[in-house]
Formats: C-alpha cells, sequence, structure tokens
C-alpha cells in the first residue's frame, strides 16, 4: 500500500499555499542573511562563492526552524547545491527525531509512498529505501534500522527541507527519509556503514544529495549560542567527526541533530569528500530582535574538489 505523508507544518512554520510559499522562499533568498539572490529568477553568476562549480558536493548540513527564522540561512546551502548539482534524482534526509513517536531508533520512511508539501508531491525512493533495507539486514543493523512511518508523522526535521528542494531543484527527484532517535556514536557508525554501500551502488554520484538536519545551540543569548556553535563548527570544517562530537559536549552545545551531523560526516569520509565550506551562520536573535534568547543556524556544504573525482 502507498503512504502519502501530508504536510505537518504546513501554515504554521511555513506558508501553507503554494504561491504563499515560494514567494516566502524567494523572500528568504533576498533577505539581508539569505544569499542575496534567488538563482530560480536571477543570474546564477551573482551566487558566491565563483568557484561552486568546481565542488562535487556530497550534502548539505541545514537548519529546520520555521522559515521565518531560519529560511534565509538555509537557501544558502539549496542555492549552491541547485547550482552545482541540478540533475539530481536522489535525495536523502537525515532528520533527528524531536516527538518521540515510532518505534525505530533509525525510522526509515516506508517504500511505495510519497510526501506532500503545498508545491507538490515528492515519490518515495523505493530503489534506495529497499537497497538501504537489505544492506542493513545483511550487516545486522536491521534491529535498529528499520521502516517505521509512525516517526516521521510530525516531525518537522525532516518535512523542512522538502520545499527547499522543491523550490530549487522542482519535483523531478526521489525522497529516502531517516529519522534518527537514537543519534549516538554506534548508531551513527552503523547508519553511515550502510548509507556508503548503499551510494557505493548507485550509478552516478552526480545525481546523489544528502541533507543533515539540524539547528545548533538553543535558548540562551546571541553571544553565548555564537561561542557555542563555533565550538561545534570549528572541528566540523575540519571534516573530525569524533573531534566534532567531543567539542560538542565538553561545550554543552545543545545541538539537535548531530547524528545527522555525524552521519554526513562519516559517510563523506568513506566517499573520499574532505572539503567543508561554512556558508552562513545566524542566530534567530539577528532575525527577531531578541538577542537574549537565541538558536543558532548554520548552512555549510560537505564537498570535494571535482578534478579528485573518479570518472563514472
Amino acid at each position: 500500500m502507498t503512504e502519502l505523508r501530508r504536510a505537518a507544518k504546513a501554515g504554521t512554520w511555513y506558508e501553507g499555499t503554494k504561491n504563499a510559499l515560494i514567494e516566502q522562499i524567494h523572500q528568504c533568498c533576498l533577505h539581508r542573511l539569505g544569499p542575496g539572490v534567488d538563482i530560480t529568477r536571477d543570474s546564477e553568476e551573482s551566487l558566491q562563492p565563483k568557484d561552486t562549480k568546481l565542488l562535487d558536493i556530497l550534502g548539505v548540513v541545514s537548519p529546520h526552524a520555521g522559515y521565518m527564522y531560519s529560511g534565509p540561512v538555509a537557501t544558502h546551502g539549496f542555492s549552491h547545491l541547485a547550482r552545482a548539482k541540478p540533475n539530481v534524482k536522489h535525495v536523502i534526509i537525515l532528520g533527528p527525531n524531536h516527538t518521540g513517536l515510532g518505534r525505530a531508533p533509525l525510522g526509515v520512511y516506508p517504500a511505495p509512498g510519497a510526501w506532500e508539501t503545498p508545491l507538490g508531491q515528492v515519490e518515495i525512493d523505493e530503489e534506495v529505501t529497499t537497497t538501504l533495507l537489505e544492506v542493513a539486514r545483511k550487516k545486522g543493523h536491521d534491529r535498529i534500522i528499520f521502516p517505521d512511518s509512525l516517526a516521521h508523522s510530525q516531525e518537522h526535521s525532516l518535512e523542512l527541507q522538502v520545499p527547499f528542494l522543491q523550490y530549487f531543484l522542482g519535483n523531478d527527484w526521489k525522497l529516502t527519509a531517516i529519522c534518527m532517535f537514537n543519534q549516538e556514536w554506534d548508531s551513527c557508525t552503523a547508519l553511515a556503514d550502510v548509507l556508503t554501500e548503499v551510494l557505493e551502488k548507485m550509478s552516478s554520484m552526480n545525481e546523489i544529495a544528502i541533507i543533515a538536519s539540524s539547528d545548533f545551540n538553543h535558548y540562551l543569548d546571541h553571544e553565548t549560542t555564537v561561542k557555542k556553535d563555533f565550538a561545534m563548527i570549528e572541528p566540523l570544517l575540519t571534516g573530525d567527526a569524533k573531534a566534532m562530537n567531543e567539542a560538542r559536549i565538553v561545550n554543552d552545545v545543545t545541538a539537535c541533530g548531530y547524528g545527522p551531523i555525524t552521519t554526513l560526516m562519516l559517510v563523506a569520509k568513506n566517499l573520499g569528500y574532505n572539503r567543508y565550506r561554512l556558508l552562513k551562520h545566524a542566530t534567530s536573535g539577528e532575525v527577531s530582535g531578541d538577542r537574549s534568547f537565541c538558536v543558532g543556524y548554520a548552512s555549510i556544504l560537505v564537498a570535494k574538489d571535482r578534478s579528485l573525482q573518479s570518472s563514472e
């Protein structure tokens, strides 16, 4: 039976109608904290930095607060992804489980199915999802990685990435969605091991992107938020997932999606993606004006030089 996941946060965390949502994302692009250009409407040559097309992008770390807060930061990553990798056909979104719903430590949205937003429906990637579950079973990880639609039913961290992808890439791509209730190191390494084998089976890495959904530190003043965020971001940018997690723990950084970020970094290391670029960091206080009670947001590319890419 095909499962349809209807948008749980449309009309609250982001605009609930097609035209209003299109305009909202457009304004996020033009926001003073956004990239300053909307590449779906303006010349892509005005998007900085100029060498994005020289990078083979594996994925993006992207925030997931309401679009009125984190949308401008998020558009940096999706703009660069669309510019450098416009022919993406398979998107894997990793997000934390905020709701506690579901049974799976690492819940995979089942196929066949589709996710619906005001911008239309995106089909669940049956090929990738089936292969992922088969590899998990083969490697003995099927007790933590298994289908669980309930885990996704009200979860915003994955849903909020989908309209951005639809806006910048259209609807001609398929989704694999994984909701991480257990974000600890062993779960991340197990999932990364499975995802690495899945991606190695794919015919072309040019058609694949991974989105790691996470906000950074929560609910402190602006200055403290920036300090804590960069305590975690600086080792992240070196590609050292263990060092990033150690810094997160030592500095008590309350990043909600550290598991998705860790998993993306481990897959990147396995596949030879060693370039990290912070595109934008900001706090909610820079949007709302309330700098006493902030959440940190960052948009980060994970890539490698195209010159290092093997022929496909």
